[in-house]
C-alpha cells in the first residue's frame, strides 16, 4: 500500500554496523525527503538553505523551509539562486 508521506525522519548511528543499506534504499526509493538525525544530536535548526530555480519543486522546497524557520525566531532561512551570465 502506498502511503502519502512528505518526509522520513530516521536515526542514524554514529558508527554504523554492517553494511548501511537501509539509508542507501531509503534514498533510493522514498519519492520524499529523508531527514537523517546522527545518533545523540542536540538537534536546533540555525540556518537553512534553499536553492532555488524558481520551479514550482523549488517553491515548495522554499514554503517547507520557510515553516521550519517560523518555529525559532533565532534560525535564518537563505535562500540562493545562481544565474550564469
Amino acid at each position: 500500500k502506498i502511503k502519502n508521506i512528505d518526509l522520513i525522519i530516521t536515526g542514524r548511528k554514529k558508527e554504523l554496523r554492517g553494511s548501511g543499506m537501509l539509508p542507501q534504499k531509503l534514498s533510493i526509493k522514498a519519492n520524499c525527503s529523508i531527514l537523517f538525525v546522527p545518533e545523540k544530536s542536540n538537534f536546533r535548526l540555525h540556518e537553512i538553505f534553499v536553492p532555488t530555480d524558481f520551479s514550482e519543486h523549488a517553491q515548495k522546497s522554499f514554503e517547507f523551509g520557510l515553516t521550519l524557520a517560523k518555529k525559532d525566531e533565532s534560525c535564518t532561512l537563505h535562500v540562493h539562486h545562481v544565474y550564469h551570465i
